[in-house]
């Protein structure tokens, strides 16, 4: 089926190539969406190269950054309608609400999983990619290829830093990856309060080793955290003080995220859990 699929979408990844090299020896910079990110002047990085995710264009500067693209690789995601993930009822999708209110789709590149090919036609600077049967084969640099096959769709951050190889970049440094660090913890930029630490399982371990362990072949890899917190898997670690010569601030997400964003992303979190308003509290 996948060798079907692949054949006749060739032209839609074809489209694809254009990003192959395109930052050949450069630095990049892969923004997750941890709550240290809260501790961060992110205005320092408005003239670095960017690849982000999930819902970091809703943070105040994202307008300013050099974005060189955005993923959001989840199947299914921008449609209208979504199938609610515990009692299955179809619903609204604010997802796509926040993508079509909040995020500048005809400046930014978006690259998204194939799945989401039929949800924004009228966009020509949208992308498509697929693993087409690669995602649990053994790591081969043949599928870090999105006008091929992409085998790291299983995750944003593998995603990004496949991504990062494929466009040629040769530093990458991690920021806002709270759960790749010694003591890893939960919680998101745009949530209200501070991130919550908790313990990865030895699979999850063992996966990120190799997969870590595969790309620090390709990549020079780096990871900008907070003061006193440590990158795991052997990660080179770089404290964001001494790295811009500044100290560290805390603000909270109604101080560094726009606040339509901030009210579409409550609405979406209702819908799934009846404490929302403990963990978004957007501005009346």
């Amino acid at each position: 089926m996948y060798k079907l699929l692949y054949n006749f979408l060739r032209p839609i990844i074809n489209r694809n190539k254009i990003f192959k090299n395109k930052h050949k020896g450069e630095d990049v910079y892969i923004f997750g969406n941890g709550a240290s990110l809260k501790n961060y002047n992110l205005g320092q990085f408005k003239n670095k190269n960017i690849l982000s995710c999930g819902y970091f264009f809703i943070n105040n500067f994202f307008k300013e950054m050099n974005i060189c693209a955005h993923t959001e690789i989840d199947p299914f995601i921008l449609y209208p309608i979504e199938k609610h993930k515990f009692n299955k009822k179809l619903q609204k999708n604010y997802i796509r609400d926040i993508y079509i209110n909040n995020f500048p789709l005809n400046e930014v590149p978006l690259i998204t999983s194939m799945t989401n090919l039929f949800a924004f036609k009228k966009y020509t600077n949208i992308f498509f990619t697929h693993h087409f049967g690669t995602k649990n084969d053994v790591y081969n640099i043949k599928y870090v290829d999105i006008s091929n096959k992409m085998m790291f769709m299983s995750g944003s951050m593998y995603f990004l830093i496949a991504l990062s190889k494929y466009m040629g970049f040769e530093k990458v440094f991690l920021v806002g990856m709270d759960y790749i660090n010694t003591e890893p913890e939960n919680g998101h930029f745009y949530e209200f309060g501070k991130g919550t630490k908790f313990i990865h399982s030895e699979s999850y371990i063992n996966f990120n080793d190799y997969f870590f362990r595969f790309f620090k072949e390709h990549l020079d890899l780096s990871v900008i955290n907070r003061r006193n917190k440590i990158a795991s898997f052997d990660l080179n670690n770089i404290f964001y003080e001494d790295f811009f010569n500044c100290k560290e601030k805390y603000s909270e997400n109604t101080e560094i995220c726009s606040n339509d964003g901030l009210k579409l992303l409550h609405s979406y979190s209702k819908l799934y859990f009846p404490y929302a308003k403990e963990i978004y509290q957007p501005n009346k």
